[in-house]
């Protein structure tokens, strides 16, 4: 490569500034735009953001499982946006599987309460991640994709926490990943 006079650090360190500022700027936004707290329930919730990505799942030949616990309490938060992260939690679980054998492109969605909050699950049987990029997957401009831009986790993160929530991911036993994303069934504010 051709060195081009520009101190490498330097970039790096302008880099992780640019990327600290940009997801400062998404935290304002989404503070700003509060989120409008309807109380929803979380089965209907999974059921209708999966009819807008089960195309997609359909042409990848992966299969959408539903494990939905009843009698959830409704959760107070914003569809629009907890939807858009279910889609972008599915459509990365669909695009780590390519990969795989057809007979296990398979994305489980789960439901479960908890005292005081419900937990969405979104599962895959990819190949899985190593412990650094596991590490790795909720930063900034991090991506495992070839085209990928980094920014869907974290965008993803900053709209749960918005929602005084949490949103963090696991291996599975057996293969892929597990994410969770866990809602206050009490109102943020």
């Amino acid at each position: 490569t051709a060195n081009l006079g520009v101190n490498p650090s330097l970039t790096i360190a302008a880099q992780a500034e640019r990327s600290g500022q940009i997801i400062q700027r998404l935290r304002q936004f989404v503070r700003k735009r509060e989120p409008k707290h309807d109380r929803t329930d979380a089965n209907t919730l999974v059921r209708e953001a999966m009819t807008l990505i089960e195309p997609e799942a359909r042409h990848r030949r992966a299969e959408l499982v539903f494990q939905l616990a009843a009698d959830l309490p409704p959760v107070p938060l914003d569809p629009i946006q907890i939807e858009q992260v279910l889609i972008n939690l599915v459509r990365n679980a669909l695009e780590a599987m390519a990969e795989t054998d057809v007979s296990s492109r398979r994305v489980t969605l789960r439901t479960r309460g908890e005292p005081d909050a419900v937990v969405l699950e979104v599962a895959d049987a990819d190949p899985g991640l190593s412990d650094p990029e596991l590490d790795a997957i909720f930063d900034p401009f991090y991506t495992t994709k070839a085209s990928g831009m980094g920014m869907g986790l974290t965008i993803s993160r900053t709209i749960v926490e918005a929602h005084g929530g949490r949103l963090w991911a696991t291996r599975n036993a057996d293969q892929g990943l597990t994410f969770y994303v866990r809602l206050p069934t009490d109102v943020v504010g």
